[in-house]
């Protein structure tokens, strides 16, 4: 399942720069399958950031990913893996 990273998470005066806003790009049927999954974003640098999705942000295909260490500003906008065993 393929996806790509909108945003840091924000919240009134403060932004969450272990946090990240995830935007699916496909169609889910059930939109709990991809809590709790490892994402995988690869920067330009061929760098390698793991994460974990840890909620739903919404009612829309966007979700919560925290990475640990985080993720550098210039991955904003790439594509991110979110490895599922079975989508259906």
């Amino acid at each position: 399942m393929e996806g790509r990273i909108v945003n840091f998470r924000l919240g009134g005066k403060r932004q969450y720069s272990n946090q990240v806003l995830i935007l699916i790009e496909e169609a889910i049927k059930d939109p709990n399958i991809p809590l709790g999954k490892k994402v995988i974003v690869k920067d330009k640098y061929n760098n390698i950031y793991t994460g974990k999705i840890i909620k739903r942000h919404g009612k829309g295909k966007t979700y919560i990913a925290i990475f640990k260490p985080n993720i550098p500003p210039i991955a904003l906008g790439n594509k991110v893996e979110i490895l599922v065993d079975d989508i259906s």
